[in-house]
C-alpha cells in the first residue's frame, strides 16, 4: 500500500464514520494545568486524533481478521523528515497503528 493509497484509506474510513466509536476518548480529553496555548492545544488535538485513528484501525483489523497490516514506519517517518511535517497526519496514524499492533502481540505471547 502506497502513501497515497494509506491517506485515502483513512480519508474513507473517517468519512464513512468508521472511526466514531473513539471520538468520546479523543473530545473528552482533559488537560491539567490551565488552559494550553491555543497553537499548541490544536496540533495536541490534530495529532493525537490521528494517532487514535491508527490506533483503533489495528484493534479493528485484529478483532476482525485477526491479523494486522504492515505500514512501512521507519520509510514514512523518512518521508515526513524529507517533506517538513507534510506526512504527519499519516506518521502519526501510523505510529498509533504500531502501537496497538505491538501492544496486542505482546498479549497474545503472554497467553
Amino acid at each position: 500500500m502506497n502513501l497515497l493509497n494509506l491517506h485515502d484509506f483513512v480519508k474513507k474510513n473517517y468519512e464513512n464514520g468508521n472511526y466514531d466509536f473513539a471520538k468520546k476518548n479523543y473530545e473528552n480529553y482533559n488537560f491539567s494545568g490551565g488552559i494550553p496555548q491555543s497553537v499548541n492545544y490544536n496540533m495536541f488535538r490534530r495529532q493525537s486524533k490521528d494517532f487514535q485513528l491508527g490506533y483503533n484501525q489495528a484493534l479493528n483489523d485484529y478483532k476482525i481478521r485477526n491479523k494486522f497490516k504492515h505500514y512501512p514506519v521507519k520509510l514514512i517517518y523518512l518521508i515526513n523528515m524529507l517533506f517538513n511535517n507534510r506526512a504527519i497526519e499519516i506518521y502519526n496514524f501510523v505510529k498509533g497503528y504500531s502501537l496497538a499492533k505491538n501492544t496486542l502481540r505482546r498479549k497474545k505471547a503472554h497467553l
